[in-house]
């Protein structure tokens, strides 16, 4: 399967975006690059006349990876004020743009129906997960993390306490620890 066909059948199966792009698509981290803002650094040119200072722009890859495909998808135009206050350095993208997926196959791996297939599936899973379903997710990983803190502190206490909190050497409760002998 070519990536166009693959892209093609993403179309018809996910949607597409009101451009009549597909609302997801591979990308190759080869050929995929994004400008980026140089701090500090302007050029001055000459339009009618006028002389405009312009900020100097240069290309960068989109994601750090090595011929790798990647599943992209497609956001829309949200405004250039709230664009530049978020992302300075970057050309606000006036139709939309596409980012990158948590989906991507292994380095030198090629596209085929098979892995179309389950990113297909992946996503239409992702998409019928509500915002209940999200919160309960949420607050279980929560009450997870904090279980086993509570479980990490008890046994360190545990650890550290010895038998029937007796301390050791003396003999109490009917437990018996030998008495620490200094080497002299």
């Amino acid at each position: 399967m070519t990536p166009e066909q693959a892209n093609l059948d993403l179309e018809l199966r996910l949607g597409r975006n009101p451009l009549g792009r597909g609302l997801y698509r591979w990308m190759h981290s080869d050929n995929w690059w994004h400008l980026m803002k140089i701090q500090g650094e302007t050029k001055t040119v000459e339009r009618f006349g006028l002389y405009i200072v312009e900020p100097v722009y240069r290309y960068r890859r989109m994601v750090d990876l090595e011929n790798t495909w990647i599943l992209a998808h497609w956001h829309g135009n949200i405004g250039q004020d709230k664009w530049e206050r978020e992302y300075p350095n970057l050309l606000w993208p006036r139709e939309g743009y596409y980012a990158p997926t948590n989906i991507l196959l292994a380095p030198g791996e090629e596209i085929t129906e098979t892995s179309n297939d389950q990113a297909v599936y992946l996503i239409k899973m992702q998409r019928e997960r509500t915002m209940p379903d999200l919160l309960a997710e949420s607050e279980a990983m929560a009450e997870k993390k904090d279980r086993d803190h509570r479980n990490l502190v008890a046994d360190q206490i545990d650890d550290s306490v010895s038998a029937f909190a007796n301390v050791p050497g003396t003999r109490s409760a009917h437990v018996s620890f030998p008495s620490v002998e200094r080497n002299k």
